[in-house]
């Protein structure tokens, strides 16, 4: 995989909802952020993406990474793990 593409298979969970609280209850929250940046001390992981969401321009792709719980993440997964069964397992009639 190219940086691009490692980067764009995981994502960063920006709320605190309690199942994402309770599957993530530390930094690693920011998983995208310590794909990009593997030597950044856990601990000052939101430090950093709280910088680069100031920073960074409105159309940057980094910001496509924040998914507000885990839930979203799931759903998204789900939503495209079904239209890609239905475009292999067209239904005979």
């Amino acid at each position: 995989m190219t940086p691009s593409d490692h980067m764009h298979d995981s994502c960063n969970f920006t709320g605190r909802d309690f199942f994402t609280w309770l599957l993530y209850p530390f930094s690693i929250r920011f998983h995208a952020l310590h794909h990009l940046f593997p030597s950044l001390p856990y601990h000052n992981l939101r430090a950093a993406d709280q910088y680069l969401m100031q920073i960074l321009p409105a159309d940057s792709p980094y910001r496509d990474l924040q998914q507000p719980s885990w839930f979203a993440v799931a759903r998204k997964t789900l939503a495209t793990v079904d239209r890609s069964a239905g475009s292999r397992n067209p239904t005979a009639t």
